[in-house]
């Protein structure tokens, strides 16, 4: 039904018929539809299938107005309006190997915080702004275990990371705070 088999006006094919449905072409956008009438009322409904958005104009009119046209300027504002549909997701690339010890959570004066990596950057989220639209703080490394914040809570500070012997990160330094695994009101200094 969706299919072209009569083009109305073939040099700028806008309007053309399926099986039982009027087919509009607005750019590449392919509407599909009917229109109809009895006296005193004229009515359309179009709709597009990729977008998954249909309008139906009923007017109370039988000599003026033009329905399908209304109509499709309907769909087409529609569509313009809609924000743009997120990114499909897909895994990122892992950790560095020498940060995975620095991902998970971390605590920092009683304050819990939840540390990964995203797009080639270290990141960190307050853990009780998992859900929430507020951007995280990320990491620029500086050199070996030394980050400025890019953006995010302290923007500009640095953060350091403290390893043990073995190279696991056990001790993160924040803007001079240090965080720790355990959650402590105030760590003491090693």
């Amino acid at each position: 039904m969706h299919l072209v088999h009569a083009i109305a006006d073939h040099d700028a094919w806008t309007l053309g018929w399926g099986l039982g449905l009027e087919l509009h072409r607005r750019g590449e956008r392919l509407l599909a539809g009917h229109d109809g009438g009895m006296p005193g009322y004229l009515s359309a409904l179009v709709w597009s299938r990729r977008d998954r958005v249909a309008c139906a104009v009923l007017s109370a009119s039988g000599a003026s107005g033009d329905p399908t046209a209304l109509a499709l300027d309907l769909v087409d504002a529609e569509l313009a309006d809609r924000p743009a549909a997120p990114s499909v997701w897909a895994p990122g690339d892992p950790a560095p190997p020498e940060l995975e010890s620095a991902l998970g959570r971390w605590w920092l004066e009683g304050f819990e915080f939840v540390f990964s990596f995203r797009d080639g950057h270290l990141e960190a989220r307050s853990a009780d702004s998992q859900r929430s639209t507020k951007p995280p703080t990320v990491f620029e490394r500086i050199d070996g275990d030394r980050f400025r914040v890019l953006s995010g809570r302290e923007h500009g500070e640095l953060l350091e990371l403290d390893r043990d012997r073995s190279g696991t990160i056990e001790r993160l330094r924040w803007a001079g705070y240090p965080a720790t695994r355990t959650p402590e009101p105030f760590a003491p200094e090693p």
